[in-house]
């Protein structure tokens, strides 16, 4: 059974309900885009079945996604210290030995709560390529190994998909962050904060941890207890949407060192070039849906309406879409997608392909 999937709540409702009522299953998935979501139900469970002062004799937490089914049998065989229940948690665990894993997991010590964490419930579909190396690797025996793994869990336990909040109660997520940080922001505010996140772009490399770092970039901006527009600005400065339209600004004006800059700066900072090939095409298919409607006459509300989007990274979009014709953003979007062939190929390095990429716009 899925969590979100079988109710229509969000799984982190789900699970605390779970826990609440002692109906929280012998065997468990933790999976989902908000990784954030994930560790804190890991939390909440250590927090309920864990003693702390037998802690590190309950608790068992292993990132080794290769771990045996002996070492499993082992942890979960050991009978709890203090607490009610032996927690064990296994982070990306892949099964290899499907029978016998499938075999011990269906038949779990009563005192053990086994949980499973994941960013993902299924595999992304693999090219003819992809497929052949997993065959040389062994990737694919692996991977329906853990697919067999989920089948088993969703019938004999239960899997909890943390995916994006909605918007209330990513909104109340923001409002209880800035409190625990002794500010407060008005509901037109925390719109903004949501909006220009960029928390709903399709790419959804953004997620609640973002939020939480830039929400507490606004606080430490923040010199009274009132969120003000300019603390809000200032927390987003950096985030990767607002350095993704400032490099595009610098390529539109010609200023190409400057957009060189700025792709460096985003390199060193960490990003990756597939999540920057995937905003930056966000922002580019943005901008040429906006000037498709405007030719059809259509309004800012009809394309907000239409098109789901905020109002503020609409005005955004809006505004840096006046700085190029259609036939420019088709042809900057086009590159975009062609470094994305080149990497995804092998054919350039990430970093020289979007040196390319800014050389070519």
């Amino acid at each position: 059974m899925t969590a979100r999937a079988s109710s229509g709540e969000h799984a982190y409702v789900t699970i605390e309900k779970d826990m609440k009522e002692e109906r929280i299953p012998g065997i468990l998935i933790l999976c989902g885009r908000e990784q954030y979501l994930v560790k804190w139900a890991i939390d909440l469970l250590t927090k309920k079945y864990v003693e702390p002062a037998s802690k590190e004799m309950d608790l068992f937490i292993s990132e080794d996604p290769e771990i045996t089914i002996d070492e499993i049998k082992s942890v979960c065989e050991t009978l709890p210290i203090l607490s009610p229940k032996k927690l064990v948690v296994l982070k990306d665990y892949v099964p290899v030995e499907n029978e016998r894993v499938i075999e011990y997991l269906e038949d779990l010590p009563e005192s053990t709560i086994l949980v499973l964490a994941y960013e993902k419930i299924t595999e992304k579909s693999k090219t003819a390529a992809g497929k052949k190396n997993d065959e040389r690797t062994g990737t694919s025996n692996r991977r329906s190994g853990r697919d067999i793994l989920f089948k088993m869990v969703k019938s004999k336990g239960k899997i909890y998909d943390f995916g994006s909040l909605g918007r209330m109660q990513l909104a109340k997520f923001i409002s209880k962050r800035l409190r625990g940080l002794g500010k407060e922001a008005d509901p037109s505010l925390i719109s903004m904060i949501i909006a220009e996140s960029g928390y709903y772009n399709r790419d959804g490399y953004y997620t609640l941890y973002n939020i939480e770092n830039d929400v507490k970039k606004m606080a430490d901006h923040c010199p009274g207890s009132q969120l003000t527009v300019e603390d809000v600005i200032a927390g987003l400065s950096e985030n990767l949407e607002t350095n993704i339209f400032a490099m595009l600004d610098a390529v539109s004006g010609n200023r190409k060192d400057e957009a060189f800059r700025l792709l460096y700066d985003l390199i060193l900072s960490g990003e990756k070039a597939p999540k920057l090939i995937a905003v930056t095409a966000s922002q580019l298919e943005l901008m040429l849906c906006i000037k498709e409607m405007r030719q059809e006459g259509k309004t800012r509300f009809q394309m907000e309406k239409e098109m789901n989007v905020h109002e503020y990274r609409l005005k955004k979009a809006m505004g840096f879409a006046e700085k190029y014709s259609e036939r420019d953003l088709r042809r900057i979007l086009h590159s975009v997608y062609e470094t994305d062939g080149r990497i995804k190929t092998g054919f350039l390095e990430p970093q020289m392909a979007l040196e390319m990429m800014i050389a070519e716009i």
